[in-house]
């Protein structure tokens, strides 16, 4: 369907994009918008408390969800709509129109390549089109209004809906490689936005989504634009997966590859919030809710001290390690917040790989190199002694070298290396027998390459310690 952009307004959005339930015999009724929105000013007072710790089902596996909702069918319709980016409260809704199924993006403004606001964002997808995307078992499965309620009493916010209730979709920039990046707005904390970055690869069919755990990053790394803001708050479980799920609304609706590979490479540090990253990991892999492959997912982390490592072990996902260079001097310039020897973060990781399953003792080392900071043969023959010995430490390891051109940062004194010196790198590497990779350049147009990301800093937002 392609519809003008102002027939998507509905009369469900006049009422703030929520239905709330009354029965009157076998009818339903919407709630009247003013009775909405003085609820809603009513429990505004209380509602960043609610946000913060109310779970959403987006964040409840297949036997939570089941306990809510009183049968597993129900549980399992519900998850079929999450996975692709759609809120299963208003698609089972039949009062709720179809066409404004997708309107958090299709009512953004076009922007960087396309000016036309007259344009929607993507296609407009039918009731029975969103079907196909289902398991064939259940594409004619509904939920009744009984489970309708109860999955709205599911909801932290009184708009209901998992787009009301966990973060707000505020902006989408294309790179003009395919790069997007979405800015999204916290409800638990308005003054915050996160941002996360979809990586399509037409060539292999699918796509990369780049996540954030943090707003902001108290690890220093001074090459870092994330780096620069400092901590200022942790995401939970709900907010790191709904970055998850717009990715999948707007792949579909979009018509980019789908999301098959996941980076915890975005904004923060994953084991700065280890609790909420490894839950969000484990519903990303559960085969009935986002059903991603472990091997196709990657925690990343500079390794703030040894003991880190050990909170990784049982993460069903492969392993990176930032390390940037090997020279305890060099490596506290780059990393100033760091306060261990490399030899006593390595022992930690050699711990950490040992007690994993042996399918999952992978590991990546990341190094952005920097022109005439770690970019010489000297800092290669380092850093391949130093893998070599990792490898003989573990034994039975898959270990590869992923090398990142720095990418500019505002305001930074450090450069790109020549391609030459990126090249003569990766052969010292090479030459000693490690796989060594030389990572693409995407979305730095936009700055939402590796290490461009940070959002604007608001008046009166303090660091975390």
């Amino acid at each position: 369907m392609n519809l003008p952009r102002e027939q998507l307004i509905t009369r469900h959005e006049k009422v703030a994009t929520s239905t709330s339930f009354e029965k009157k015999g076998d009818e339903r009724s919407l709630m009247g918008t003013n009775d909405l929105l003085t609820n809603f000013a009513h429990s505004n007072e209380n509602l960043s408390n609610n946000f913060l710790t109310k779970q959403s089902p987006l964040s409840m596996n297949i036997e939570q969800l089941t306990a809510k909702l009183g049968g597993k069918g129900r549980s399992l319709a519900a998850w079929d709509c999450y996975r692709i980016g759609l809120d299963p409260f208003f698609f089972h809704d039949p009062l709720f129109s179809q066409e404004a199924l997708d309107n958090s993006i299709h009512m953004l403004p076009i922007s960087n390549h396309d000016n036309d606001n007259n344009k929607i964002q993507g296609i407009i997808n039918t009731r029975t089109e969103l079907q196909n995307y289902f398991p064939s078992k259940r594409r004619n499965l509904r939920l009744a209004l009984k489970s309708l309620e109860s999955l709205s009493n599911l909801y932290s916010s009184p708009l209901r809906g998992i787009e009301n209730s966990i973060a707000k979709l505020v902006k989408i920039q294309t790179s003009k490689d395919g790069t997007t990046k979405l800015l999204l707005n916290l409800y638990s904390s308005p003054a915050h936005n996160i941002e996360t970055v979809i990586i399509p690869w037409e060539e292999r069919g699918s796509s990369t989504l780049c996540v954030s755990s943090q707003v902001g990053c108290r690890q220093g790394c001074t090459f870092c634009a994330t780096g620069r803001m400092g901590k200022l708050l942790d995401l939970t479980t709900d907010e790191i997966l709904i970055q998850l799920y717009y990715a999948n609304k707007l792949c579909r609706i979009r018509n980019l590859p789908t999301v098959d590979n996941i980076v915890f490479m975005g904004m923060g540090e994953p084991t700065d919030n280890m609790q909420s990253v490894a839950s969000a990991v484990n519903l990303m892999v559960e085969k009935n809710c986002f059903s991603i492959s472990p091997s196709k997912i990657t925690v990343s982390t500079v390794g703030p001290n040894p003991d880190v490592f050990r909170k990784l072990t049982k993460v069903p996902a492969v392993l990176a390690w930032s390390i940037h260079a090997v020279r305890d001097s060099l490596r506290k310039e780059l990393v100033p917040t760091t306060k261990y020897t490399m030899e006593e973060l390595r022992e930690g990781m050699v711990n950490c790989l040992k007690v994993r399953p042996k399918k999952m003792r992978t590991l990546m080392l990341e190094v952005a190199l920097i022109q005439n900071v770690n970019d010489s043969e000297r800092e290669a023959l380092e850093l391949a002694t130093f893998s070599l010995k990792l490898i003989e430490l573990v034994g039975d390891m898959k270990l590869t070298v992923n090398l990142i051109p720095f990418n500019e940062v505002e305001h930074n004194r450090f450069q790109k290396p020549s391609v030459a010196r990126i090249l003569a790198f990766q052969k010292v590497l090479r030459d000693k027998g490690l796989m060594a990779y030389v990572r693409r350049t995407r979305g730095d147009d936009e700055h939402a390459a590796c290490g461009q990301l940070a959002t604007a800093k608001k008046k009166g937002i303090t660091r975390l310690p």
